[in-house]
């Protein structure tokens, strides 16, 4: 199975779903069109790779989310994004930075 982010086949997916991290899980956004998903994966594909990164814990635990990426597959495939107040950031394999840019994917438009 394809459990890394670096392994996964990222034309295949058809849907990405943006999840709060909370044990209520809510359905924050959702993008299912191919260009939106493309430029998602282009973002946080551009990420800066820092694993000494510690992120800022001043304003207590980072605020958590869950990205799940549907495809035609049977499976889903789910990783874990993180924002300090600062600072987005996940681990697809080592810790990347990501550009501030993902929140108008991940939080719905109010």
């Amino acid at each position: 199975y394809r459990r890394h982010f670096k392994d996964l086949d990222l034309d295949i997916v058809n849907k990405v779903d943006f999840y709060n991290g909370d044990n209520k899980l809510q359905v924050l956004n959702t993008l299912n069109n191919k260009e939106e998903i493309a430029e998602f994966f282009a973002l946080i594909g551009n990420g800066e790779i820092n694993s000494e990164f510690n992120p800022d814990m001043s304003q207590g635990d980072p605020e958590h989310y869950q990205m799940v990426f549907y495809s035609d597959e049977q499976i889903a495939y789910k990783f874990n994004l993180f924002f300090d107040s600062k600072v987005w950031y996940w681990h697809p394999w080592d810790t990347s930075i990501i550009s501030n840019e993902i929140e108008s994917f991940v939080l719905p438009v109010k």
